[in-house]
């Protein structure tokens, strides 16, 4: 049978027990505050130490960071001196250009007006190629 509320009698007889004592008010409230307290220094110790690993893990972040910038900070300078060395003492050119330094093209049957001035004939099996000077 269940409870219902409609019910004027009661279903499950409660026992108390009174003859157990009982702590003081006074005592009991004192157990109470000093239980508050305890769990306010718990929360602000791991409040505390969740700050520390959070700091801590911002520092390493911003470390890191710093530290890559240093290295690409000196891998652009380094680029840079290169560059302005090279615009400073550029290569020296001692021999005239070799024949492979040339462009070899096809020569057809009539070549441009213009090209004529530039251009060295070379014989190649029966075919005539146009010999470019750069």
């Amino acid at each position: 049978m269940l409870a219902v509320q409609s019910d004027t009698m009661s279903i499950i007889a409660t026992l108390r027990f009174n003859w157990l004592p009982q702590p003081a008010l006074y005592a009991q409230a004192r157990a109470w505050t000093d239980r508050q307290q305890a769990l306010r220094q718990s929360e602000e110790f791991q409040s505390a130490i969740s700050d520390s690993l959070a700091t801590a893990a911002t520092d390493q972040f911003q470390r890191t960071v710093s530290i890559a910038a240093q290295v690409a900070l000196k891998r652009t300078q380094a680029a840079a001196k290169a560059k302005v060395e090279s615009a400073l003492n550029p290569p020296v050119v001692s021999s005239p250009p070799s024949r492979s330094d040339r462009v070899t093209a096809f020569r057809g049957p009539s070549g441009p007006a213009g090209f004529a001035a530039r251009r060295a004939p070379v014989p190649f099996h029966g075919k005539q190629f146009v010999t470019i000077l750069a």
